[in-house]
């Protein structure tokens, strides 16, 4: 992705990157969940499988993105000034 959204005039795609920002780890969090919980006798939290390590590092990537309210009211931010008069 890099600085193209810089590039892009307009707040369209602010809105989109955090919107992703916001629902994909939301979903990756779901997707990973329902990984850990499908493996019986708890094979999901040991090393055998690798899914305790992606959802170790899913979490450390949420941490260092920053909370989700932020993004959120970014996207609302947005999108009240585009539909906001004046």
């Amino acid at each position: 992705l890099g600085n193209r959204w810089q590039q892009v005039p307009g707040p369209a795609p602010k809105a989109r990157l955090s919107a992703g920002m916001c629902f994909d780890p939301t979903r990756q969090r779901f997707v990973l969940n329902g990984g850990l919980a499908s493996i019986p006798g708890g094979g999901g939290v040991t090393t055998d499988f690798g899914l305790a390590h992606a959802w170790a590092t899913s979490r450390t990537l949420r941490l260092a993105d920053g909370p989700d309210e932020v993004h959120r009211r970014a996207v609302a931010r947005i999108e009240f000034k585009k539909h906001s008069p004046g």
